[in-house]
């Protein structure tokens, strides 16, 4: 499970090339490698499962999170591409897209009870994601029920509006 992220705030015609180039390293590139490396030892056993985490704010685009939508957009592309690849090896490859969850990157808004209160309102199940409705769902995709499941993102947002 390739599971890390940060993102720069602004337009994309201000933001830095060097914040472009950590946001694209940490979100895209690093996903990259770690699925390439776990990837051959894959293929050597001929099974696998890999689970990407990409971010709902590649489909549901928000204001000034462009770097971020654009990685995370290109781990969804690149889990497509390695499913597949990988398919006649018996490797399946899947990827999550969680929205607004109650994790460390977004520890601002949930310690803030305005903020939580304004985001929450825009969540139809009208709460913040969980770490563990993501762990469930990266279970159900690392278990036999998704046996036939791959080169798919699954949001978990709660049919998060944005």
């Amino acid at each position: 499970m390739n599971n890390t992220g940060t993102f720069a705030s602004g337009p994309i015609l201000d933001l830095a090339e060097d914040e472009w180039n950590r946001v694209m390293d940490t979100d895209l590139k690093s996903c990259y490698l770690c699925c390439q490396a776990v990837g051959k030892r894959m293929v050597e056993q001929k099974r696998g499962d890999i689970i990407n985490i990409a971010s709902t704010h590649a489909i549901k685009i928000a204001a000034e999170r462009g770097a971020y939508a654009i990685a995370k957009a290109g781990v969804m592309v690149l889990t497509r591409v390695l499913a597949r690849e990988l398919a006649k090896y018996n490797i399946r490859v899947n990827a999550i897209a969680p929205g607004l969850a109650r994790t460390r990157m977004i520890e601002f808004l949930w310690r803030n009870p305005e903020l939580l209160k304004f985001w929450e309102a825009q969540i139809p199940l009208g709460r913040l994601g969980e770490t563990s409705d993501i762990a469930k769902v990266a279970l159900f995709l690392a278990s036999d029920l998704a046996g036939y499941v791959t080169g798919q993102t699954i949001a978990v947002d709660g049919e998060f509006v944005a």
